[in-house]
């Protein structure tokens, strides 16, 4: 398109115009403004191109450019309804004039009546101006559009309900809402509502009692708290910078990264979501936010998500949190060889965490190159060795060798005394079926069964050990049950030449 020479300049702006509004869509935020000056230049006010843009500059954080391109978008065309429901948007975000934007939504509305997104816009407007009983109508309307908006719906009453008080009601419609559409506490987030991780925090003592006094002490004592602090001290420090107004605006995404960052290790991974989207819609190369809200989409098995953030991480910033990340998103989807590549990078970057190494046995164990996953797991208990998981692995990795059993038993019995696993058991099963202890193998297999019925490998090994111990049509029925209730029960006595 853009390399013929017989296109009229109004058939390159449109073009221009298309591909920039595709770029905004992916959060290619320079590409996209960057075509949309290029079509402005050919033609200066190309209406599509200004509410377009407009967008752009919104979800990129910049609300004055916003509202000048939509100024002029509503000057060139003022009979839209979607330039004055995006103007009611953007007058929302900004907080100044709430007047003006629920007048915008109502124009809209007049015009249009029932139309989702002004009842949308108009609901936040009202929302953020307390009168909850008109922002729930909205609300209501809004749920005629798409999903996501529908979704949107049930955060809003579930912030109106946490409002009233009923927060156990709102918060559970809350996480319902971020279940089917993840991002909304951003949504939130941006337009300075309640619902942010401080109001729902505010029921818990230990923050409130952190948060208390916080309006007396220094800029500097408060960043140190927000930065260095643990927990609930380091959340409650974030939240009385973000809250005072007054924190110049290159500081406010470092905030909200650290606050996410905070909320995440304490297990508040909706809220910590919140803050790191909106971390990235005011700065979107932070290498910080996107492994963080990697790991979240680690718990939340969104596996390509989680993949394409920790990618941007990496491009943005190569470090070994980053590598660790986009390694663990790598071994759920199975990818090891990948999971692998990026560990070693980890540990390139930081060869004292035991964690990489453990992670590079499991994959180079799922890999079954055993001596190799010995060796990182012996690294991992070198500098971890009250770790009980990691002791577990290497018993099971030896196990499934059938090789060093003493060290493997060994191995087994030491994670046992630190923490009572019925994955343990079962590993220590293994190494005694090997070793010609049936009655020590049945013991733990059907201690590891009872305890997690969906362990069908430990019932095939129960099968297997009352064979050994002459029960043979009890052993029998086990293991059938075994294979009925999962195919590849029998995998890894295969491999340890365990069979009946």
């Amino acid at each position: 398109m853009l390399g013929r020479t017989d296109n009229a300049p109004a058939d390159i702006a449109a073009f221009l115009t298309n591909r920039g509004t595709a770029y905004g869509e992916l959060g290619e935020f320079d590409l996209a403004l960057g075509d949309f000056r290029t079509a402005l230049t050919l033609v200066p006010q190309r209406p599509g191109t200004l509410v377009n843009r407009a967008i752009v500059h919104r979800r990129r954080g910049d609300l004055d450019a916003a509202l000048a391109d939509i100024n002029r978008y509503i000057s060139v065309s003022p009979d839209s309804i979607d330039g004055l429901t995006e103007r009611c948007r953007i007058l929302a975000v900004q907080g100044q004039d709430l007047a003006a934007a629920e007048a915008d939504c109502n124009t809209a509305l007049t015009r249009s009546p029932g139309l989702w997104y002004a009842h949308r816009n108009r609901a936040m407007v009202r929302l953020r101006q307390g009168r909850l009983d008109a922002a729930l109508a909205d609300f209501d309307a809004a749920e005629a559009g798409s999903a996501s908006v529908a979704a949107l719906a049930l955060y809003g009453r579930g912030v109106i309900k946490a409002k009233r008080g009923q927060t156990a009601e709102g918060e559970a419609d809350m996480a319902r809402a971020t279940g089917l559409t993840p991002y909304l506490p951003s949504v939130f987030l941006a337009y300075g509502l309640p619902g942010e991780p401080e109001d729902r925090l505010a029921t818990n003592p230990d923050y409130a009692a952190a948060l208390s006094g916080t309006e007396d002490r220094s800029f500097q004592a408060l960043a140190e708290q927000c930065e260095g602090a643990p927990g609930i001290d380091a959340i409650a420090a974030c939240t009385a910078l973000l809250r005072r107004g007054t924190v110049d605006p290159p500081l406010v995404p470092l905030l909200l990264e650290l606050r996410g960052g905070q909320l995440m290790q304490a297990g508040r991974f909706i809220d910590a979501l919140g803050d790191l989207d909106h971390a990235l819609e005011l700065v979107p190369a932070s290498a910080f936010a996107y492994s963080r809200r990697a790991y979240i989409r680690l718990l939340q098995d969104r596996l390509d998500d989680g993949v394409s953030d920790a990618s941007r991480a990496v491009s943005i910033e190569d470090d070994a949190y980053s590598r660790w990340v986009r390694a663990a998103l790598y071994f759920a989807r199975k990818d090891y060889a990948r999971a692998v590549s990026d560990l070693d990078e980890a540990i390139r970057f930081d060869a004292e965490t035991a964690g990489y190494y453990a992670l590079r046995g499991d994959s180079w164990l799922a890999l079954e190159s055993y001596a190799r996953a010995v060796a990182d797991f012996d690294t991992a208990i070198r500098l971890e060795p009250g770790n009980a998981s990691y002791l577990n692995s290497r018993c099971w990795t030896r196990s499934l060798q059938g090789r060093q059993l003493d060290l493997a038993l060994a191995d087994c019995e030491a994670s046992l005394k630190i923490v009572d696993d019925p994955n343990t058991l079962d590993s220590r099963a293994s190494v005694k079926l090997q070793m010609g202890d049936f009655a020590g193998a049945f013991a733990d297999y059907d201690a590891a069964f009872t305890r997690e019925p969906g362990f069908y490998g430990s019932q095939y090994g129960r099968g297997l050990a009352r064979i050994r111990l002459g029960q043979v049509e009890a052993g029998r029925r086990d293991i059938a049950a075994a294979l009925a209730a999962r195919a590849d029960a029998d995998a890894d006595f295969k491999k340890m030449g365990q069979t009946p």
